[in-house]
């Protein structure tokens, strides 16, 4: 077994990507708590709150961004 030192820039890199990892699931965690949001509008008109519609938007953004833009 080789054992293998991590570098300072190492750690950073896993905790920068382990951070990305817990906003990206907390991302998708809002978007399913308020798809029915989406269903309501859609079935009945009634609109979605403005800061709600935002937040979803933001959390798509995240979703869809690549690594090197998080960076």
């Amino acid at each position: 077994m080789k054992l293998r030192i991590k570098t300072p820039e190492d750690i950073t890199a896993e905790a920068q990507a382990e951070a990305r990892a817990a906003q990206r699931a907390e991302a998708r965690t809002y978007l399913s708590e308020t798809d029915w949001l989406v269903v309501r509008q859609a079935e009945t008109g009634t609109p979605i709150p403005g800061v709600i519609r935002q937040n979803r938007a933001e959390a798509r953004i995240l979703l869809n961004a690549s690594n090197d833009d998080l960076s």
